[in-house]
């Protein structure tokens, strides 16, 4: 019985051993040829500037105009209640 386990426990990590190296696969250099990131709305292209905005994206686009007012209104959404409302 003894022999029985210490069989079974060998095969059981020599399985997890090539569980963890076929895992290693996909992460090593070179395997990676494209990018596969989501883009900003969907329609392809960069994303629009309310998804994503660099700093003078942010200084040109959010700007006030001369009374003051801002001409858009960027708002941060983490998520939705049960009614749907951000």
């Amino acid at each position: 019985m003894k022999r029985l386990i210490h069989k079974f426990k060998k095969g059981l990590a020599l399985l997890l051993t090539l569980a963890m190296v076929v895992g290693i696969i996909p992460s090593l250099p070179g395997r990676a040829n494209e990018v596969k990131a989501a883009t900003g709305s969907g329609t392809g292209g960069t994303p629009s500037v309310t998804a994503f905005a660099t700093k003078t994206q942010l200084m040109d686009a959010f700007a006030p105009d001369s009374d003051g007012n801002a001409a858009i209104i960027g708002k941060l959404v983490f998520g939705k209640n049960s009614n749907g409302n951000s």
